[in-house]
């Protein structure tokens, strides 16, 4: 229920109401992510998780799971993958799961008596396919976490609004009620992955700083908003501890950064990877997330020079990206969120 809430706030409903010197959490993070990060960053980004890992073998495989793995076939090998859905092995009934423990409507299983068996309607696979399937789901979440560090650089920067006293952000009881300050220290999370599940959330507990959700919604103060953001160029980026830094090499007030040999051709395998799973990955793109993901800087002299021609040419494409439609396959992309 919590994951269908986040999603629905970060889609833009639900929103709780305040007054006019102030906007909810959502609103207040994507003014700062096209700001800070204009050539990155995505409304939706906040929304997105990692997917859970997936048992190695498909007999190990839940209803809910076998689903998600239709889904991707559907989308990434339909030239190949037929779909089979066929009613499943007998199963014994103190071992059956119903629909209503799926959060659906149990009676779409036939009733039986006691100690007789049901068949559980799934999608069943090959090992082959489910092995495609696990790498194309390994593939998605190397993806998403070069979008996690997007949205974590955002959070970062409200983070240090807050500890030097530009932003206070204000909390309301879910059910209501006036909006309160909150305290410095409720912000000093033990980590930047509970900072950035409490950005998701939009919400906490007044005094516990260890939790990243909670009984009030988070509202910022615009004016404080607008004074932090206007110190903050537009073409500009956020340079944050314990983060690759997405600045990009032309506005350097100096000269261009060399790269080794060995960056380089660690570079080219990342731009090679990403192709091959999406060829139609645009090249500025892909280098903000080849520097939130890699650990050390990228010259975008070298990117252009180099990186970039070679990275495609390694994924069986053209040196130089041609004009014109994309390709049917990088058209279609997996639902990131399970709604």
């Amino acid at each position: 229920m919590a994951e269908e809430l986040f999603h629905r706030l970060w889609a833009g409903q639900q929103w709780p109401m305040t007054d006019d010197d102030h906007e909810f959490l959502v609103p207040a993070i994507q003014r700062i992510g096209r700001v800070l990060l204009p050539d990155v960053w995505e409304d939706k980004l906040p929304s997105i998780n990692l997917w859970p890992a997936k048992p190695a073998k498909v007999e190990d495989a839940s209803q809910e799971e076998r689903q998600l793995a239709h889904i991707f076939m559907l989308v990434h090998f339909r030239d190949r993958y037929q779909e089979d859905l066929e009613p499943g092995p007998a199963v014994p009934q103190s071992q059956f799961r119903t629909l209503g423990d799926l959060g659906g409507n149990s009676s779409a299983f036939l009733g039986v008596g006691l100690g007789e068996q049901k068949r559980a309607p799934g999608y069943w696979f090959s090992s082959y396919d489910w092995d495609a399937f696990l790498a194309k789901l390994h593939a998605d979440n190397e993806h998403r976490k070069a979008e996690i560090a997007i949205v974590n650089q955002v959070a970062r920067w409200l983070f240090n609004q807050i500890v030097r006293g530009a932003i206070t952000p204000q909390a309301q009881d879910r059910k209501g009620g006036e909006l309160i300050p909150t305290a410095t220290g409720d912000w000093r999370m033990p980590s930047a992955e509970l900072l950035r599940q409490r950005v998701q959330n939009c919400a906490m507990v007044p005094g516990r700083p260890n939790i990243p959700n909670g009984t009030h919604w988070i509202f910022i103060n615009k004016a404080e908003l607008d004074a932090a953001l206007s110190a903050v160029l537009p073409t500009s980026t956020i340079v944050l501890p314990e983060s690759p830094s997405l600045e990009r090499d032309e506005e350097r007030p100096v000269k261009r950064q060399e790269m080794t040999a060995a960056q380089v051709k660690t570079a080219t395998a990342f731009v090679r990877d990403a192709l091959t799973a999406n060829k139609d990955e645009g090249r500025d793109k892909l280098l903000a997330k080849a520097r939130a993901s890699l650990e050390f800087d990228i010259s975008s002299y070298e990117w252009k020079r180099s990186i970039w021609p070679d990275g495609r040419e390694a994924a069986s494409l053209p040196r130089k990206k041609r004009a014109g439609r994309p390709s049917e396959a990088g058209s279609k992309s997996v639902e990131k969120s399970s709604d």
